[in-house]
């Protein structure tokens, strides 16, 4: 469990999260204010770096103080020079974040890839931790400190733990570190796609499939890589990220309602959707005809047909022999849910089956109302502001990392 209540997560934008790793990059350089810091940030806010400055306190222990990074007006490159107990800790906060965030609500498929990722980062957080204490624990000095980055990694590479480099071994801290890393990368890609907006990446879905072949395609092996796909095909449009991400927004546009001249400008779209009520008739009439119809489709027949007999499919029963072997049941937990995406499928081929009435727009009907369109509007610029904020804190910390791999040879290429 996270040291900080998913309730005050859940109370976080992601400009704040970036907050959080702002300080994580920081907290250990010399000349950093952190009281100036915290007195620009919200209460809310400074709740979390607060949780985050005790829990590493606390995992050091008493008398361990925190390590010594480069001046904080140091322009030039750094190299692992974060505190490796308070970045292990603010990259609890952004695991948690992630998993409360950015999973909108009804998307059980999609949270199975997410919740894989998840537990990623928690597993190989914990394996950074379980290295630092024993790094602290071979220290004679009687100025004990709690390593930096750097420091971990050239301890373990002096003291002969990784003899195959660039492979690491197994439960170390250089090895945590990789993973995490590669977690805080996905996000960030994701994010960047998501920023160049639909002109290179025509939905959500786009942004995530290539960001995953961005970061992991050459490091996933097949099984891992199946799964994640199907995550990705139940990946909700935009629209439902943005809606979803912070809620202080979300509650704010709901009590404002649209601004008079937003209505002014929308009286066109009232007109039309007062009038649409014939349109909705026929849209009822015409999806009853399509329901009909999709019954006696083969490729509804052969969905139906696969999720009744999903247990006798030779690639589920040798998942659940993985499942015994691992001590894992996301995977076949997963496969259980493929009922939701054959749901999603016939959702697909409907406009194949039998295309709309001529005369209605489909895109007007569904649209919503006119509040409901300022709200995404809004939402969508209130995220996308939120991602470029993230992205200010994120690219200097996962710099200055890749480059510490790059320094000990650790980027290791094993797939997994």
């Amino acid at each position: 469990d996270c040291f900080v209540s998913s309730d005050d997560i859940a109370q976080m934008t992601l400009e704040e999260v970036g907050k959080v790793m702002l300080f994580a990059m920081n907290s250990n350089r010399l000349g950093f204010d952190e009281s100036k810091f915290l007195r620009h940030q919200l209460p809310r806010v400074r709740k979390i770096v607060e949780a985050v400055k005790k829990a590493s306190e606390t995992s050091r222990g008493k008398g361990v103080k925190l390590s010594v990074g480069p001046p904080f007006n140091y322009k030039g490159e750094t190299i692992g020079s974060i505190d490796a107990l308070v970045f292990a800790a603010a990259m609890r906060v952004f695991g948690e974040w992630r998993v409360i965030r950015q999973v909108p609500d009804g998307y059980r498929s999609y949270a199975v890839g997410m919740n894989l990722g998840h537990k990623d980062i928690v597993q190989n957080v914990a394996k950074l931790e379980s290295a630092v204490h024993k790094w602290i624990d071979s220290q004679k000095a009687d100025d004990l400190r709690s390593p930096s980055l750097s420091e971990l990694m050239e301890q373990e590479v002096e003291s002969g733990l990784h003899p195959n480099l660039p492979r690491l071994k197994d439960k170390t801290g250089g090895m945590g570190l990789l993973w995490v890393r590669r977690q805080l990368q996905y996000q960030t890609a994701i994010f960047e796609n998501l920023l160049m907006g639909t002109q290179h990446f025509a939905t959500a879905k786009d942004a995530v499939t290539t960001a995953y072949d961005q970061v992991y395609n050459n490091y996933h092996g097949w099984a891992v890589q199946k799964i994640f796909t199907y995550s990705f095909q139940a990946a909700p449009e935009a629209e439902a990220f943005y809606r979803h991400m912070n809620p202080h927004r979300m509650i704010e546009l709901r009590e404002r309602g649209v601004p008079a001249s937003e209505s002014a400008k929308s009286i066109g779209e009232q007109k039309q959707a007062e009038s649409s009520s014939g349109e909705k008739k026929q849209v009822v009439a015409w999806l009853r005809k399509l329901e009909k119809k999709i019954d006696n489709n083969p490729v509804v027949i052969w969905y139906k047909d696969l999720e009744q007999h999903l247990d006798e499919i030779p690639v589920v029963l040798w998942c659940k022999n993985l499942e015994r072997q691992l001590d894992e049941n996301d995977v076949v937990n997963w496969l259980k849910k493929v009922g939701d995406d054959s749901r999603r499928i016939v959702d697909d081929i409907r406009e194949k089956l039998l295309p709309p009435p001529d005369n209605i727009n489909i895109a007007t009907v569904q649209s919503g109302s006119p509040d409901n369109v300022y709200i995404n509007q809004e939402m969508t610029k209130d995220a996308l502001g939120n991602m470029a904020k993230f992205l200010e804190a994120a690219h200097p910390i996962l710099d200055d990392i890749s480059r510490a791999f790059v320094r000990f040879n650790m980027d290791d290429p094993t797939k997994v």
